[in-house]
């Protein structure tokens, strides 16, 4: 009787190994397109905060653009102030 008990108790414990054999590439897989998942999302992420870097750069250039602009302009008026003012008092 032992023979017979031990078989099925073999039979039993190797019914439960590939039980959890696959489960385990089950939860493999899982992990895996979960793994997929986030890296796709860090992609996307990433693309995300490039484009806003390359907005805030082109803000910023803009502004850059705009306060040279004023500089010239004040620069220029200053400079006919300064020539208006020499001819009022050279008169």
């Amino acid at each position: 009787m032992q023979p017979l008990h031990d078989a099925r108790a073999a039979k039993g414990a190797l019914g439960q190994l590939l039980a959890l054999l696959l489960d385990l590439l089950h939860q493999r897989g899982e992990l895996l397109l979960h793994r997929q998942q986030v890296r796709q999302d860090l992609i996307a992420l990433r693309f995300f905060f490039l484009q806003r870097k390359m907005d805030s750069m082109n803000e910023l250039h803009g502004e850059r653009a705009a306060v040279a602009r004023d500089r010239a302009e004040w620069s220029l008026m200053r400079e006919r102030h300064f020539a208006l003012l020499s001819q009022v008092y050279l008169a």
